[in-house]
């Protein structure tokens, strides 16, 4: 049985760029045996364990996966996000890695922040989060469609500033996302 279009661009990516930990979001999966199927598939190209949020329905839904020798203890996790600790070898620095996905319907976008907020208050390590937090932070990022009014903006970049947050930028093209 073949892979779809999805799953084969998700192995060739993978294989390209060699990652050792891998953050999915909206994976629409909604029940165990799927998730288990997309682990088994991930095992071989070296991703040996997971962490699953299901979704709801037909949205929602995330996965980390990581491969052996990266020391990662799950942390409490929500439909919004997974967040984990790192350990590296003894006497480097142990940090946090949150996998992140906002809230999509705009209005309720505050309780994204809300959850940012209380990560960022949990404790001082170094914090790498990745994801789609569903905004932008400048009206330049976005392209077609209407325009984002500036509270709604706002509300992202105080978040980022509440939790002292760096955007690291980005390699390839400056739109990821399109409704074609």
């Amino acid at each position: 049985m073949g892979m779809d279009s999805k799953s084969q661009a998700l192995m060739d990516l993978i294989s390209q760029n060699r990652p050792s930990v891998v953050f999915l979001r909206e994976t629409k999966i909604d029940n165990l045996d799927d998730f288990r199927h997309l682990s088994r598939t991930l095992q071989g190209l070296g991703f040996d364990h997971s962490k699953e949020v299901l979704s709801d329905g037909r949205f929602g839904g995330l996965g980390l996966f990581w491969k052996e020798g990266i020391k990662m203890c799950i942390r409490p996790s929500s439909h919004r996000f997974i967040d984990a600790e790192l350990k590296g070898d003894p006497g480097d620095p142990i940090w946090k890695l949150t996998g992140f996905y906002g809230h999509p319907t705009m209005n309720l976008r505050y309780l994204s922040w809300q959850a940012i907020k209380e990560l960022s208050d949990e404790d001082l390590l170094p914090w790498v989060i990745v994801g789609d937090f569903n905004e932008i932070l400048h009206a330049d990022e976005k392209k077609d469609g209407s325009r984002r009014s500036e509270s709604q903006m706002r509300g992202f970049r105080d978040v980022v500033g509440y939790t002292d947050l760096v955007d690291l930028g980005y390699i390839g093209s400056r739109f990821t996302w399109s409704n074609r």
